[in-house]
């Protein structure tokens, strides 16, 4: 997945969550373009030191049809990058989503090949700056880990973890990642962005979340580090997976695949 502010490519900015973030003088006239390989329905915006404070409405388009076509279903929970939050949509059933062979036909100078795009903008001017820390994918958060194993919700076991540690954000963009990688070698999917129902991956997500912290504090949680292992791999194990094969970015009855048994450690 490629990110760009108009025609700034911004993608080493936001594509991991660390120090780095991309300001943005955002008008109602500029775009954050996103080109993927695959369609896709739900991105998480992580804000940086500047969040928008003036009341805005998020649009989403995407290219098909030689044309913008915007989506329908549009969940922001952001609000117009007020805060932190996903963002979930869908494609218009009756506008195709096509990859374009080339960038300029969107309307931009940074050549990127066979993409499919999406443009966001917004209806305001947004406060001056406002910056972006990560966009991308992430299936669980704080409150689902803590729903299952409250103690995390300590500050003694953050600032453990490391200094001036106030959320597992970082880590759970990774068990993001871990997922889609386990879910790609065992051929369920060729990119993250096929899975098109974030909210099945929410309990297996947690229990990586788990994994990822037990083992950096080490032999002392040798036992919880296996058992959070083992539940990832079972909240994984799914009977059906919920994935787009066909790259419409909309989820149909044939495209609910079946377990044939494969999936496992």
């Amino acid at each position: 997945m490629r990110v760009l502010f108009n025609n700034t490519e911004i993608t080493k900015q936001i594509e991991r969550l660390d120090t780095t973030n991309y300001a943005m003088t955002c008008t109602t006239t500029d775009y954050i373009y996103i080109a993927s390989d695959f369609p896709f329905n739900h991105l998480f915006f992580k804000l940086g030191t500047t969040k928008n404070a003036i009341a805005s409405a998020m649009t989403i388009e995407y290219w098909g049809s030689s044309k913008w076509n915007e989506v329908v279903e549009l969940r922001d929970e952001t609000n117009g990058l007020f805060t932190d939050g996903f963002v979930e949509f869908t494609p218009n059933k009756n506008e195709g989503w096509s990859s374009e062979e080339l960038s300029s036909t969107v309307g931009l100078t940074t050549v990127l090949y066979d993409k499919f795009w999406v443009r966001i903008s917004f209806s305001v001017n947004l406060t001056a700056a406002v910056s972006l820390s990560y966009l991308g994918h992430k299936f669980s958060d704080d409150s689902d880990l803590f729903a299952e194993y409250p103690i995390f919700n300590n500050s003694d076991f953050l600032t453990a973890f490391q200094a001036a540690k106030t959320t597992w954000e970082e880590q759970h963009i990774k068990a993001a990642e871990m997922i889609a990688l386990d879910l790609t070698k065992k051929s369920v999917i060729i990119a993250k962005e096929q899975i098109l129902e974030r909210r099945k991956f929410i309990t297996a997500s947690v229990c990586k979340v788990a994994e990822i912290i037990y083992t950096a504090f080490g032999n002392d949680y040798t036992e919880q580090k296996k058992a959070a292992r083992e539940a990832y791999y079972q909240r994984l194990d799914l009977s059906q997976y919920s994935i787009d094969s066909n790259g419409d970015g909309i989820l149909s009855p044939s495209e609910v695949v079946v377990k044939q048994g494969w999936l496992s450690r």
